[in-house]
């Protein structure tokens, strides 16, 4: 999860909301990362979401729901918001949380 949060941050660092959605390449990457994402998600177990319950695991795995069966009513301008609003605290979560679980193994 962090790895594909952390792409579609670096692939938009310096963007505009209308360079990405001029960018089909980007756009793409962007895409297929929040699918990864979501999918990612969706295979955490229970017991590690009910740690971390301020990282929106349902609307992540919504949002990947969206991608895949519904890929033409992909908003561009959602992703901006959410790669611009959602995405680095996001990021921090799971970084938080990677450092966590790495802490605990034996």
């Amino acid at each position: 999860m962090l790895e594909a949060v952390e792409k579609i941050l670096r692939y938009t660092a310096g963007m505009t909301s209308d360079q990405l959605q001029a960018d089909a390449k980007t756009l793409d990457a962007v895409i297929m990362n929040f699918s990864v994402l979501g999918e990612a998600a969706s295979a955490v177990p229970d017991g590690i979401q009910s740690r971390w319950p301020d990282i929106p695991w349902r609307v992540i795995t919504d949002m990947r729901n969206v991608i895949t069966h519904q890929y033409f009513k992909v908003s561009p301008e959602i992703l901006w918001e959410t790669i611009q609003t959602q995405a680095p605290p996001l990021a921090e979560q799971l970084r938080d949380l990677v450092r966590t679980l790495e802490g605990e193994s034996p």
